[in-house]
């Protein structure tokens, strides 16, 4: 089975030439199917994946600022 022989909404299997199985193409004729909505940044970032990048950036701003007081001598 190849990349080719899967939907490309699904991942179920698909005969040659074809790129949606019929179940998924149903759904969207049917209206049923609906399209996944893009989370906001801010639900992104409520979510516990999404606040490791947050607080490495945090982490690295609050190393650069010491970096920069410790060379100004204060």
């Amino acid at each position: 089975m190849d990349m080719e022989d899967i939907c490309v909404m699904c991942g179920r299997y698909v005969p040659e030439g074809t790129q949606v199985c019929n179940i998924c193409k149903e759904e969207v004729e049917s209206g049923a199917y609906k399209r996944k909505k893009y989370k906001s940044l801010l639900k992104r970032l409520g979510e516990v994946k999404a606040i490791y990048p947050v607080l490495l950036i945090i982490f690295i701003i609050i190393l650069i600022n010491i970096l920069l007081i410790n060379k100004r001598g204060i």
